[in-house]
């Protein structure tokens, strides 16, 4: 993948930023870590034009000898930064996980089972439930930046709900599979896809799609989202702005993402 996007792209004056800059262990041996940040580039158009994009990350990060390896990475980019991609390259391929590390099929199962909850949560327009699928100190990131905090999110997802008026919410996970990380047990990561069909402007229906990545965390005998971002397909955005414009990221002055 890294080589085709190399040859297409020419990507160069490449910064990333890491929010806060901050990496936050995961578990207590200290071997991984989770941080988000912001991207820009400049790459080149199919007629050497010179193309700006800018966007945000979340990684995983693991420690392999003297050395730190990212295990887990997602990127997505900002709806202005889309539309000049989609109409130079065709859309890449989706990426399938390795199957290591799979978590134990009970985990799993429940799991899933609150993915469903989720999926009726936001069909209903519930922002309280589905804010409720979050850690406390949820790092959430959309294509205009990071959401820090339940309270935010919540909020978030009330004007989500407003302005898009979404139904028929699915997904799944990649493989059906959660990967753990560490030895506890208590944390896992995952990436999937998922769709809703939103509302048009003159009430027509508009099919959504997209990718996501979170990281979980047991909280007594639930398993919440500490970390999640997600990113729509290059048609989604297109037709996203033709409905509203998407609920602007605004990180919450008081909540903040734990060292632990």
């Amino acid at each position: 993948m890294v080589p085709d996007l190399y040859q297409r792209w020419h990507p160069k004056n490449h910064i990333s930023k890491v929010d806060g800059n901050a990496f936050h262990l995961i578990g207590t041996a200290g071997n991984e870590l989770w941080s988000t940040g912001e991207f820009s580039e400049n790459g080149q158009g199919k007629n050497g034009e010179p193309i700006t994009i800018k966007g945000y990350w979340a990684g995983i990060d693991v420690r392999e000898g003297d050395d730190w390896k990212t295990r887990v990475s997602a990127f997505n980019t900002t709806p202005d930064s889309v539309i000049p991609i989609n109409k130079s390259f065709e859309p890449q391929s989706a990426a399938t996980p390795s199957p290591t590390d799979v978590a134990d099929p009970q985990t799993t199962q429940k799991v899933f089972a609150s993915f469903k909850g989720f999926d009726e949560a936001f069909n209903n327009h519930d922002a309280a439930a589905v804010a409720a699928f979050y850690t406390r100190d949820v790092v959430f990131v959309t294509a205009e930046g990071p959401i820090i905090g339940r309270e935010a999110l919540q909020r978030w997802w009330a004007d989500f709900f407003q302005w898009f008026r979404p139904k028929n919410k699915g997904g799944k996970a990649d493989g059906n599979a959660l990967y753990v990380i560490g030895t506890a047990g208590k944390e896992f990561w995952a990436t999937g896809d998922w769709s809703w069909t939103g509302q048009g402007k003159n009430g027509e229906p508009i099919p959504i799609k997209g990718y996501w990545l979170s990281t979980n965390v047991r909280e007594g005998d639930d398993w919440k989202i500490r970390v999640s971002l997600n990113n729509a397909t290059p048609d989604s955005v297109i037709l996203i702005k033709s409905i509203a414009p998407q609920p602007a990221a605004t990180p919450s002055p008081t909540a903040s993402p734990s060292a632990q």
